[in-house]
Order: structure tokens, then C-alpha cells, then sequence
């Protein structure tokens, strides 16, 4: 009688032992796949912080080149005021009736100068 409940206890601790190899197995699983997905979620953030970098970067390029346009933009603007100035008075039509020999060869060259520094600009 003592066999049979004997036998009856060791084969209910390896039905639990069973059970719970079994439900070890699945938490070893588990355990991976939440490994791997962490793994994942810090090559994202560390992706995205990357990327954050590159944008902070290229803002900061893009503040500097703007305020070196604006610059240039507001020297450009000057020498137009100063040339508007210089030859708002004049009367080329009359200088141009009078002396046609002197203004063609200053627009000669001044087209040749204008020319030669696109030239410059555009072969850099």
C-alpha cells in the first residue's frame, strides 16, 4: 500500500517537473526575444540620436550660411544705393549724343570686366 501511494507522489512530482521545465523553457524564450528586443530599441535610440546630430549640425550650417547671405545681400544692396546715387543725375542719352566713342569703350569694358568675373565665379 505504501508502494502504491509512493509511486503515486513520484509520479505526480514528475508530472510538476514536467510542467515546470516546461514553463522554464517558454521564460528562456521569453528572456530572448526580450533581449533582442531591447537590443533593437538601443540601436534605435542610438540611430535617432545620431540623426538628432546631423540635424543639429546642418541647422547650425544653414544659420551661418544665412546670416553670410544676409551679409552679402545688405553689400549688395549698398553698392546698388551708391551706384543709384552716383548715376541717378546723369543724362546718358545727352553723354551718349555728345561723346558715343567714350561711352562705348566703357561699356566695353565694363562688359568685358562683368564677363571675365562671371567667368571666374563659374570656373571655381
Amino acid at each position: 500500500m505504501i508502494t502504491k501511494g509512493l509511486v503515486g507522489v513520484v509520479g505526480v512530482m514528475a508530472m510538476a517537473l514536467f510542467y515546470f521545465y516546461m514553463a522554464n523553457t517558454q521564460l528562456k524564450g521569453d528572456l530572448q526575444v526580450a533581449i533582442i528586443k531591447q537590443e533593437a530599441a538601443e540601436t534605435s535610440l542610438r540611430t535617432a540620436e545620431q540623426e538628432r546630430q546631423l540635424i543639429d549640425t546642418q541647422l547650425a550650417q544653414f544659420t551661418a550660411k544665412s546670416v553670410q547671405i544676409e551679409k552679402e545681400r545688405e553689400t549688395a544692396r549698398a553698392e546698388v544705393d551708391r551706384l543709384r546715387a552716383l548715376f541717378g543725375d546723369h543724362d546718358f542719352s545727352n553723354l551718349l549724343a555728345k561723346k558715343p566713342g567714350l561711352v562705348t569703350k566703357r561699356m566695353i569694358k565694363g562688359t568685358k570686366e562683368v564677363f571675365d568675373e562671371i567667368e571666374a565665379l563659374t570656373a571655381e
